[in-house]
């Protein structure tokens, strides 16, 4: 059978590999809410920008454990019945604690690296306080991450 739990460093290397995930955090009457969003893993945390007022930041305030899902569907196999069909897939999940980024040179650092994440390749101008003080940053410290896949055999 092709579907494979993921080691932790494949875990880790998928999602570094990537710049869109799923954030789940749970509002004031236990909803859970879930949004997708850039990031980019640096520093050891995942870290992701944001307004400075929301839903996201107002359930984080409030209970700061979250879920950060990341995903890539790689393709469907259709059969001649449904049982026959399959999808080749690899994701992640990790759980930690998000907390709004307090310290200034933190917080243009990771701004930064987020910057060069998506501007690869292109000239772009590097963030700096005035820059910093016009969005939130968010970092969550991972506590356990896990994948799976499901991949054509080798």
């Amino acid at each position: 059978m092709p579907k494979k739990a993921m080691t932790e460093a494949e875990a880790l290397h998928f999602l570094t590999g990537n710049n869109t995930g799923h954030l789940a955090t749970v509002d004031a009457d236990g909803t859970p809410y879930i949004v997708p969003l850039n990031y980019i893993f640096y520093n050891g945390g995942i870290y992701f920008h944001c307004a400075h007022n929301g839903k996201k930041l107002d359930n984080i305030k409030r209970h700061d454990k979250v879920c950060f899902e990341v995903s890539r569907t790689d393709k469907t196999y259709l059969g001649d019945k449904p049982c026959n069909c399959a999808t080749r897939y690899t994701s992640i999940i990790a759980q930690g604690r998000a907390q709004v980024v307090e310290d200034k040179e933190e917080k243009i650092k990771a701004l930064n690296a987020l910057t060069e994440n998506f501007a690869t390749g292109r000239l772009h101008g590097q963030v700096d306080e005035t820059m910093a003080a016009t969005c939130t940053v968010v970092r969550i410290e991972i506590a356990s991450l896990t994948g799976k896949r499901n991949v054509d055999p080798d």
